[in-house]
C-alpha cells in the first residue's frame, strides 16, 4: 500500500483533521507495507509486529538459505520477476505472507541427487520416479538460472508415507517377499510398474522392513509382482514352436511367411518385456486345416514320400505349394483326406 492510497483510507484524513500521531502512524504504516522491515524493527518508536514485505536479503535471514539460491528460486517460482539483475538482492523486495509456504519448502529442498539418497534408491530409479511424475520439484523443470532440479523434502517423506501406508512389518523376509530393487530385476519391469502397483492399492500383501530405510524398507511377494506387470502371453507362437506343430523348417517357414500364407506379428513377451516375433494362432490354424505338407503325408500313410507322390500324380492331384517356391510340397488337405483314413 502506498502512502496516498493509506491517507485517503484513514478518517482523520477523510474528515479534515490530521495530529502529528496521525502522521506519524501513516508514515510507519507506509514504511511496514513498503519496505523489508518485521518483528525486531523499530520504526518510528514503535516495535513492528507483522512483517508485509520481504527482500531476499531478510528472506534470506529468516530462512537460513543461501541469497543467491533462494533469489534463483524465487525466479523460478514466479514470485519474483526476472530481469532484475541489476539490482542487489537487499533491493529486490516480495510479498512476504505471499512466499511463506514457498520459502519453508525451499528453504529444505533437494537436488535429484540428495533426493535420491533421502528415498534410498538408485540414480536410475529417481529419474525413472521424476519421470513418471511420482515426485515432483517445487519449481519449474528448466527454470531459467536454476542448474539442478529442486525437490521438497516434505512432499518426499510424504510421497514415502504414501507407500509405507498399510505395509506389514516383516523383521526376516523369506522368499517370495523381497525388496523392491530385487523384484524389479526378478520381474524385469521398472520401480515405477511396482510404484503404480502400491499407490493404486493393487497388491494384496506389502511389507514394511523395519531395519530399513526409505524404498530400501518396502516388501513385495515377487509372485504378485510377477503375475500383475507380465499380463497374459500374446496370442500366438514363437516360430520355433510353429515349426514343430508343422513338422517343417525355418527356412519353409519364412518362405510361407514371405508368400503370405502364414501370418507374423511382433508383440512383447510377457516374460522379458521384450519383442517377440509371433505367429498368430488362428493363422496357423487356418494354414493348417487348410494344407499338409507331402513329409506330413508320409508319416501318416507310413509309405516312402515317393510312392506318396507317385499315387497323389496318378489321380491327378497337383501340389498346392510347390517345393521350388516354398522349400517344401503342400498339398490341399481336402484333396488328399482319403490317405489319411
Amino acid at each position: 500500500m502506498n502512502q496516498k492510497s493509506s491517507l485517503r483510507e484513514d478518517p482523520q484524513f477523510v474528515s479534515g483533521v490530521l495530529t502529528a500521531n496521525t502522521v506519524r502512524d501513516l508514515m510507519r504504516r507506509h514504511i511496514i507495507e513498503n519496505s523489508p522491515v518485521g518483528p525486531g524493527d523499530i520504526i518510528l518508536g514503535k516495535p513492528v509486529e507483522k512483517r508485509v514485505i520481504h527482500s531476499v536479503i531478510t528472506a534470506s535471514q529468516e530462512s537460513g538459505a543461501h541469497p543467491k539460491r533462494l533469489r534463483k528460486l524465487l525466479v523460478a517460482a514466479g514470485i519474483i520477476p526476472p530481469g532484475l539483475d541489476q539490482y542487489p538482492s537487499s533491493r529486490v523486495f516480495f510479498n512476504a505472507s505471499s512466499a511463506e509456504e514457498f520459502i519453508a519448502r525451499a528453504v529444505t529442498s533437494l537436488n535429484l541427487k540428495e533426493a535420491r539418497t533421502h528415498l534410498g534408491v538408485g540414480r536410475a530409479q529417481a529419474k525413472l520416479l521424476y519421470q513418471n511424475g511420482f515426485i515432483l520439484p517445487c519449481v519449474p523443470e528448466g527454470a531459467e538460472g536454476l542448474g539442478d532440479l529442486a525437490f521438497a523434502r516434505d512432499d518426499l517423506d510424504a510421497f514415502l508415507r504414501s507407500l509405507l501406508e498399510g505395509a506389514t512389518p516383516v523383521s526376516d523376509p523369506q522368499p517370495p517377499i523381497c525388496p523392491i530393487e530385487k523384484a524389479v530385476k526378478k520381474a524385469n519391469c521398472s520401480i515405477a510398474e511396482i510404484v503404480q502397483l502400491i499407490l493404486g492399492k493393487k497388491l494384496r500383501w506389502l511389507g514394511l522392513d523395519p531395519a530399513q530405510h526409505g524404498f530400501a524398507a518396502l516388501l513385495v511377494d515377487i509372485e504378485e509382482i510377477k503375475e500383475l506387470v507380465r499380463g497374459r502371453y500374446p496370442d500366438g507362437v514363437p516360430i520355433y514352436v510353429a515349426l514343430k506343430e508343422l513338422k517343417t523348417t525355418e527356412r519353409v517357414a519364412k518362405l510361407l511367411i514371405a508368400g503370405g500364407h502364414l501370418n507374423i506379428v511382433t508383440a512383447v513377451s510377457p516374460l522379458n518385456r521384450c519383442p517377440v516375433r509371433l505367429i498368430p494362432n488362428d493363422s496357423l490354424k487356418q494354414f493348417r486345416d487348410r494344407y499338409i505338407s507331402l513329409y506330413e503325408l508320409t508319416l501318416v500313410t507310413g509309405y516312402h514320400h515317393t510312392k506318396v507322390k507317385r499315387t497323389l500324380d496318378a489321380r491327378g492331384l497337383e501340389p498346392a505349394l510347390t517345393s521350388d517356391k516354398f522349400g517344401a510340397t503342400f498339398y490341399f488337405k481336402s484333396d488328399v483326406a482319403y490317405l489319411a483314413r
